[in-house]
């Protein structure tokens, strides 16, 4: 169809429905398998399974011509089996994009909670002061005081350098904010190839986030803190494939991806993963090492806790949690 994507563009959707927040888990992963070695050798074996599923996948949608990942199982295994992969599918997609949304808060509360803490903005500190001044006011009016306290309330609640006696009054304000703002609006499409644009810019997002990792770990230098060189054991090797196998799933995505290609055809679908896939190694890889490298033993689960508050960190969750506003649709779109 000319109205469909070209192999460039339909990579970017494949590489927004596979890139998204396991990226920030790799550094600690790279720890618990062992190493730098080890991790990128799982990774490597374990790509070359992931390609070829995806071609695959590609090759029973091109013979069957199915649109979606459940017409494609129906091809092979009947009406039975696309009513259980619809089944699947859809428990996948909706527990997916929940989980979307409260990343999406936590970015987003992370961010604003280290822009308090470090910098305490001059707004936080007078609207703090002026409250507090007009709550020990004794010349004012009830009606004032009244006024003040709910300002200090209001103040408290959200300019404060913690929530922690109402963690979530914040957050569920941004993921209903973000919610309608940004998803909702990409959500009313017939077509995966409308969110072309939307995934090339979410990708650029969260690539800038791996270019970070890279020039913090030039400039700060290396972890004073030990790093391992290799596995104590065969098992710790097995620590980094759930790691893997979730910053790599986007099956359920290739077929509808491959339906709306302008040349449909496995040669240039193969040009798309390749892209895609190699984007996603190189973005993988580059964050395990570098943030591996960076803190060592006392790397976390979420590698942009260890950072501080410093503006480019900011910019980074911000733009991880846009990113993952555009990984929303599709994943919709697919259940």
């Amino acid at each position: 169809s000319e109205s469909g994507s070209g192999w460039l563009l339909s990579g970017f959707i494949v590489i927004n429905a596979a890139l998204g927040a396991g990226l920030l888990n790799f550094p600690q992963a790279c720890h618990l398998a062992g190493g730098v070695g080890s991790t990128l050798t799982v990774q490597f074996v374990l790509l070359s399974f992931i390609v070829g599923s995806l071609v695959l996948l590609a090759f029973v949608s091109d013979r069957s011509h199915a649109a979606t990942y459940q017409e494609a199982v129906a091809s092979l295994l009947g009406r039975t089996g696309r009513l259980a992969s619809a089944a699947c599918i859809a428990v996948y997609c909706f527990g997916t994009c929940i989980t979307f949304v409260i990343i999406i808060g936590d970015q987003w509360e992370q961010s604003f909670r280290k822009k308090t803490v470090a910098g305490k903005p001059r707004q936080a500190k007078f609207l703090q002061a002026k409250f507090l001044q007009a709550d020990f006011d004794k010349q004012n009016s009830a009606s004032k005081v009244r006024k003040a306290k709910f300002g200090k309330q209001i103040s408290s609640q959200f300019l404060s350098p913690t929530t922690r006696s109402q963690p979530y009054a914040s957050k569920r304000l941004v993921m209903s904010v973000s919610s309608l703002v940004l998803i909702l609006p990409l959500c009313f499409t017939k077509r995966i190839d409308f969110l072309k644009y939307s995934s090339a810019a979410g990708v650029l997002g969260v690539l800038y986030m791996c270019v970070m990792v890279v020039v913090k770990y030039f400039i700060g230098g290396s972890s004073s803190t030990s790093v391992r060189t290799r596995p104590h054991s065969l098992v710790d090797v097995f620590n980094v494939v759930p790691t893997i196998c979730f910053g790599y799933q986007c099956h359920v995505s290739v077929v509808p991806v491959y339906s709306c290609m302008r040349r449909r055809c496995l040669p240039q679908f193969a040009r798309t993963v390749s892209f895609a896939m190699l984007i996603c190694f190189l973005a993988y890889s580059a964050t395990a090492v570098f943030g591996y490298w960076s803190f060592g033993a006392a790397v976390q689960s979420d590698i942009l806790r260890n950072y501080d508050a410093t503006p480019d960190v900011l910019i980074g969750m911000c733009l991880l949690a846009f990113k993952i506003c555009t990984t929303y649709p599709i994943l919709l779109f697919c259940g």
